[in-house]
């Protein structure tokens, strides 16, 4: 989840299972999640196959610092 401290909401929540890159680049954090699927409408026909969709956010602030914990989680040593 990341918070805008300023505004108090939330700028973006994703599922930790759905997060697949995160790089810390200066004062930039790219993040990179699978989007979920969207279930299918009773009267659509079944789709075969489904290509994963990605989303992308790019957040900049003078405050950015990698978040250890997350980093340990999605690269363990």
């Amino acid at each position: 989840m990341v918070l805008n401290t300023d505004l108090k909401e939330i700028m973006m929540d994703h599922a930790l299972r759905t997060i697949s890159y995160i790089a810390d680049i200066g004062d930039l954090v790219v993040l990179m999640a699978r989007r979920r699927f969207v279930s299918q409408e009773a009267d659509e026909p079944p789709k075969i196959s489904r290509t994963p969709k990605m989303i992308c956010h790019v957040f900049e602030s003078d405050e950015v610092r990698p978040n250890t914990k997350l980093n340990q989680i999605l690269h363990p040593c």
